[in-house]
């Protein structure tokens, strides 16, 4: 049974998870220097997703460089793991600003990364109403997501499951290359929320993965999961919610409005972002 809220959890009611690498170091950086971070009130929590143990295999004797399969373990890569997982050590204690979930961490475990860290938001007094999803290599402005999506009560967090962002309808199943799906075997996806540029699930939507967290697949991508998980284990339909005008793919796509955008930023592009777009 899940404890019951300490009064230090009571308040927090929106959640913003920076999925990461535990290799991401330089990633998470970028984020704390552009200050994207800085000022964040009581009522919202930012927390960097990681996985709690590196894969120890070499990316060149893996199966594919997406997975944790494969090769061997050699005494070089070891080494270069055990180094960088003192400097995650040190990282921890000095910002206190990670959440580790129980996993080995590689890319095509993000789904369970995603599904564990919305777990975690229900879980051990946590109880947040809007859970919001973004990539280590996007920007992101938590007033414009505070403002529009906690604060304005357009949406409802309880009533029904709801999904905002890049909305994917009828999409094709790929069976090759990066994004390749051999386990889903319709040929259309249902309805998700694309994850490139972020996106927002509500606590009911947050409570149904809670509830089905042991039964639910892991499908190649975390976003085309969410989507398969609601369609086939949730007691409610999901609301999807088109928020498109509030997302970016690229940094000419970041506005004053907008809640996130990416991907692949670089530190100049955080910082960029954060000067120009942030009304601080």
């Amino acid at each position: 049974s899940t404890p019951e809220a300490t009064p230090e959890h009571t308040h927090k009611r929106l959640l913003i998870m920076v999925i990461s690498g535990r290799h991401g170091i330089e990633k998470r950086n970028n984020i704390r220097k552009a200050k994207l971070m800085d000022g964040v009130p009581d009522d919202t929590t930012i927390k960097f997703v990681i996985g709690s143990r590196p894969c120890r295999v070499p990316k060149k004797l893996r199966s594919t460089p997406y997975t944790c399969i494969g090769g061997k373990q050699t005494e070089e890569f070891n080494s270069e793991i055990d180094k960088m997982e003192k400097q995650v050590e040190q990282e921890k204690q000095k910002y206190g600003d990670i959440l580790e979930v129980d996993m080995i961490d590689y890319y095509r475990a993000l789904p369970k990364k995603v599904r564990l860290a919305v777990t975690w938001s229900q879980s051990n007094g946590n109880n947040y109403e809007w859970i919001y999803k973004v990539d280590d290599d996007c920007f992101f402005n938590w007033r414009n997501i505070r403002n529009d999506i906690l604060l304005s009560g357009k949406h409802d967090a309880d009533d029904h499951p709801v999904a905002i962002g890049m909305v994917r309808k009828n999409g094709g199943v790929p069976k090759s290359g990066k994004w390749a799906e051999l386990n889903f075997k319709k040929k259309k996806y249902p309805s998700f929320v694309n994850g490139q540029p972020g996106y927002c699930i509500n606590r009911s939507f947050a409570k149904y993965i809670k509830k089905h967290v042991h039964d639910l697949f892991d499908y190649q991508g975390e976003d085309v999961s969410m989507g398969i998980w609601a369609d086939e284990h949730f007691e409610q339909g999901v609301e999807f919610i088109d928020g498109m005008s509030k997302l970016g793919m690229g940094i000419a796509k970041c506005k004053e409005t907008s809640w996130s955008c990416g991907h692949d930023f670089k530190l100049e592009h955080q910082m960029k972002a954060s000067k120009y777009i942030i009304k601080r």
